[in-house]
């Protein structure tokens, strides 16, 4: 999951935890409450605003929002969000809504994966009619997706002895897992890492969910208390870290070529 990628300087630098309001910059194993209280200058419980359960919720959207625009950005990334099913040997397995990345087929010797190319309803029949242009041959796989979502191969997969032909999806995940410091559970703001996510990427979660947690805040001063003053010290903050957020996607954004 490790990237090697470093982030721009002239990004990482106007995003720097707490210069902007004298917070302390938090450690690299921090949890992500503790990068977003560091760059929002106030602690966060039950009845704070944010909560604590709506904090949660920021950094899991936080994990969406980075994904679904960088790879509108750069699908060719896809990859970096990526997870994968387990060998199947039977059809009508679902991902669910998720982005289907690539598909592969074992060709009758174990891990000999081979790429299946995706069709249309259309070819349903062709891909199991030797005779056909469209054949799917365990060489030359294809694969289905319904309209439920469900995946199926083929020629159609099998796991018996001495002839595997199982297969598995790559898939763009969408369901913000925690990678430390228990793998495998729900993401939160009590988690330090993420996993199916770059590394590189992993400074912007707790940059979109501080954005998120004072934008709560301006809205409990203007409609609770109604403090202009606090208002007024808040909005440029937040400003600031929308911009950093924003510069992060459009520094590597397709630039158009200049006209000649």
């Amino acid at each position: 999951m490790a990237n090697t990628n470093v982030n721009p300087t002239d990004i990482t630098t106007s995003i720097t935890v707490g210069t902007a309001t004298g917070g302390t910059s938090p450690s690299p194993n921090a949890t992500f409450q503790e990068r977003v209280e560091a760059m929002i200058t106030y602690s966060l419980d039950t009845t704070t605003s944010p909560t604590l359960l709506q904090l949660n919720h920021f950094v899991q959207d936080a994990v969406k929002d980075i994904t679904f625009k960088w790879i509108a950005i750069k699908p060719q990334d896809a990859y970096l969000f990526q997870r994968v099913t387990n060998a199947q040997a039977a059809n009508e397995y679902s991902v669910g809504t998720a982005q289907i990345i690539s598909v592969v087929r074992e060709d009758g010797a174990e891990n000999q994966w081979r790429n299946c190319r995706r069709i249309g309803a259309d070819l349903i029949y062709d891909v199991t009619d030797t005779q056909s242009i469209h054949y799917a041959s365990r060489y030359n796989p294809a694969y289905f997706v319904s309209e439920n979502g469900e995946i199926s191969v083929f020629p159609t997969p099998s796991d018996s002895a001495g002839d595997p032909n199982t297969w598995k999806a790559y898939y763009l995940n969408v369901v913000p897992i925690e990678e430390s410091p228990e793998p495998g559970e729900t993401l939160d703001g009590q988690s330090s890492g993420v996993k199916y996510f770059p590394d590189h990427l992993e400074y912007l979660i707790p940059l979109y969910a501080s954005i998120k947690s004072l934008e709560a805040k301006l809205g409990e001063y203007s409609i609770v208390e109604e403090d202009g003053e606090l208002i007024t010290a808040l909005t440029p903050l937040v400003a600031s870290y929308k911009d950093a957020y924003d510069k992060a996607f459009m520094f590597h954004a397709p630039r158009e070529k200049a006209k000649s």
